[in-house]
């Protein structure tokens, strides 16, 4: 689902473009009311909701924020999650069930976990509402250049007792979260001092209370972020013989304690993240990855001369990392032994910035590969009616049963047509499915399907990638600005149109005109606050790729982005994401 810079306190609210002869289906919830006749009829969900910016969009989901028609000071998000996609009654069941426990059927909330509003479904859709977030990443704040936002050890504490806090309560309520990234804390809003908040449950388990010793056997995570219990059982099922052999006698059983454990790893990473602006286990592929997690000491890059200003981090600090960054879950620290630290607490953290170069290296790894996967996305939902047909004529040779879908077996046949040996080509279906399904329903359609392809030509093509360089440079200058960026990556939000609710859609240009009249009467507004964040999502893509800083994309930094899978390791399909989800296939 591709990011904005507003998230959601999550209101789900998932967009269904199925379509009816020639008319876009409207999402009705369970609200009635009595016509003239005395009949009883259903109401749409856009009579009670005014729609606003589109915040991320999947193949078959849209998650908007929107406001309450009878009081338009409540903000929330909706997103909508089709019922056509095989695993959405599944998907959806498992959050509305998470969010319900942490919040104890709606009669309870904690300010540093997305705050649960309501869920309901009808025929083509579900729905699950929490509140708007509009204050931005973790990482994307501590890495920001406004003076507001500078970053002391002692507020990186702070920060990370938050994340503590957000997850004591979900311990508490026998949640485990199992997906604890940077991306999954969101703040509340743009001021200094506003709470961090957990998001995305949607990889999460609701332990058994009954039976403690049950043991849970799916993987699911991020991989620089994956405890040793887990990345250990990543390997034994690896493709290639040796490694599964090798690691399959180690893997433990999982109970709920390990998992909480596991949760508790993954703040010690992203805490250590903060502070080095490198991962604590690193590798060149997701494999190498979790064989650093499982079999390395925990270092710290004092010595490292890429930090042009000397690199000291506090004893406090590197204590509480080596209590929790243990390789038994056993005897890490329990996540209320966190939150005592003195170094969480604050006790022993300084009020010395953040090292700069660590920011720098953050910035890198926060922003890395950003601008690729917005040219892809934009490539395959503006391709022409003839590349689309040609694209589409390759998914529908492949999907062998017309389900509309691709599944591992059908992928290998992709590959062993790109000269994949049979050995090899099964695995790599798995893995194309694991780092693009959007979805996490285990298939492929053909939206998901056109991202992978232009990113494979994007690795591959130099003709094309020229073409493409030629297509944002507007003015031929041999240069990319931020205007010209946004030209082609965010145009407008008038593309919403054909997921919002038909009523939404007729009455939306009165209500822009009105929204147009307001703004004038005021010093800005949401119109000009959405701008300035697209305007500063972009330049930070600029500098992701900005060698001569410029802060501008010239054409051999642009054909060096678009070519770095390549370059890193070889090209292949399953290195699009190293260090990205992991999945049971």
């Amino acid at each position: 689902m591709q990011k904005k810079n507003v998230y959601v306190q999550k209101i789900v609210f998932v967009c269904n473009k199925k379509k009816k002869k020639g008319k876009v289906m409207s999402a009705e919830s369970t609200s009635t009311q009595e016509s003239a006749d005395g009949q009883t009829k259903k109401l749409g969900i856009e009579s009670r909701y005014i729609f606003k910016n589109t915040l991320g969009k999947g193949a078959s989901c849209r998650v908007m924020s929107a406001v309450l028609k009878t009081d338009k000071a409540q903000k929330l998000a909706i997103k909508i999650m089709s019922k056509e996609r095989k695993l959405s009654t599944k998907l959806y069941e498992l959050e509305r069930d998470l969010l319900l426990a942490l919040s104890e059927n709606g009669k309870k909330e904690h300010k540093n976990v997305v705050k649960f509003l309501g869920n309901e479904e009808d025929e083509y859709n579900y729905y699950i509402m929490t509140g708007l977030l509009e204050g931005g990443e973790l990482f994307d704040r501590i890495v920001s250049k406004e003076e507001k936002y500078i970053i002391t050890e002692k507020k990186a504490a702070q920060l990370v007792r938050s994340m503590c806090e957000a997850i004591q309560h979900c311990h508490e309520h026998n949640v485990v979260h199992r997906d604890l990234k940077p991306e999954n804390f969101v703040f509340a809003s743009v001021e200094p001092d506003s709470n961090l908040v957990l998001i995305d449950f949607g990889c999460g388990t609701l332990l058994d209370t009954k039976d403690v010793k049950k043991e849970y056997e799916n993987l699911v995570g991020t991989a620089y972020y994956l405890a040793p219990e887990l990345a250990c059982l990543a390997l034994s099922k690896s493709s290639e013989g040796e490694i599964a052999k090798k690691y399959a006698p180690l893997v433990k059983p999982r109970t709920g304690d390990v998992l909480k454990a596991s949760d508790v790893w993954s703040i010690g990473v992203i805490a250590y993240v903060m502070l080095t602006g490198t991962a604590p286990f690193r590798g060149r592929t997701n494999p190498q990855i979790f064989e650093s997690i499982v079999n390395q000491k925990v270092t710290y890059p004092e010595q490292d001369v890429r930090y042009k200003t000397p690199l000291k981090l506090n004893p406090a600090f590197k204590d509480f990392i080596e209590k929790v960054l243990v390789k038994d879950p056993a005897k890490r620290l329990t996540i209320e032994q966190c939150i005592r630290h003195p170094w969480v607490q604050g006790i022993e953290a300084s009020n010395w910035k953040l090292n700069s170069d660590a920011i720098n290296f953050l910035r890198q790894l926060n922003y890395q590969s950003k601008l690729k996967k917005e040219i892809t996305r934009v490539l395959a939902a503006n391709m022409s009616p003839e590349s689309a047909e040609q694209v589409r004529r390759h998914f529908v040779r492949l999907d062998t049963d017309g389900d509309g879908y691709l599944d591992a077996g059908e992928l290998t046949f992709l590959l062993l047509d790109m000269g994949y040996a049979k050995s090899r080509a099964l695995p790599e279906a798995l893995e194309i499915i694991k780092q693009a399904d959007l979805n996490n329903d285990n298939v492929i359609d053909f939206e998901e399907f056109k991202a992978i392809w232009y990113r494979k030509i994007l690795s591959t093509n130099d003709q094309y990638i020229n073409r493409v360089f030629n297509v944002f440079d507007a003015n031929g200058d041999g240069q990319i600005d931020v205007n010209e960026l946004k030209s082609v990556l965010m145009p407008d939000d008038d593309d919403d149109d054909d997921t919002m609710p038909k009523k939404q859609q007729q009455t939306k240009e009165d209500e822009k005109a009105q929204e147009d009249n307001d703004n004038k009467n005021s010093s800005g507004g949401d119109n000009d606050d959405h701008l300035s964040n697209q305007l500063k999502n972009l330049m930070l893509m600029i500098e992701e790729v900005d060698v001569d800083g410029d802060h501008l994309i010239s054409l051999d930094e642009f054909r060096k982005t678009m070519k770095e899978d390549m370059e890193k390791t070889g090209f292949s399909f399953g290195n699009f994401n190293v260090g990205g989800s992991v999945r049971d296939s």
